[in-house]
């Protein structure tokens, strides 16, 4: 390794050529929102642990049931909040095919309930929990002011 260390090998580049979809920001928030800091998945061993960065932020990962670049889709409906070892093992595990199915109605039934019917008739906006509202300051407050600022706006038009 120190050869090839020596020899520049470990500063290669490989070019890469393609386009990948864009992912819808605020469907990623909404299900980190819905998580409230919790691993989504019924079945994790550590799901209370808390998932976050030195900053505050989030360390689960919004993962896609259906991969995003094989046309899955991107609605909160069709992913899930997963802690680290969760989203290896639904990504890359043994059992990654029985796991996406089971998750399958798991991320359908946790949108249902954050955006049920009568809410939307309504108007009304789904309780918020202290730790989420603490996990949206932490963000805010890591944001610099023209983003912080263009956040706040963003918040202020859709729900005024």
């Amino acid at each position: 390794m120190e050869k090839r260390e020596a020899d520049g090998r470990h500063e290669q580049r490989a070019d890469t050529a393609g386009i990948r979809r864009a992912r819808d920001r605020e469907a990623r928030e909404a299900v980190l929102l819905r998580s409230e800091g919790r691993c989504e998945n019924p079945w994790c061993l550590l799901p209370e642990l808390p998932y976050r960065t030195a900053a505050g932020g989030s360390l689960l990962e919004v993962d896609h049931i259906d991969d995003h670049a094989r046309g899955g889709r991107d609605h909160p409906s069709a992913m899930i909040a997963l802690c680290p070892n969760c989203h290896a093992n639904k990504t890359r595990g043994a059992g990654r095919a029985v796991l996406r199915e089971r998750l399958r109605p798991v991320a359908r039934e946790l949108d249902a309930a954050q955006d049920s019917d009568a809410a939307r008739a309504t108007g009304a906006m789904p309780p918020r929990s202290k730790a989420v509202l603490e996990q949206c300051a932490a963000l805010l407050a890591s944001l610099d002011d023209a983003d912080r600022n263009r956040a706040l706006a963003s918040l202020t038009d859709r729900f005024g």
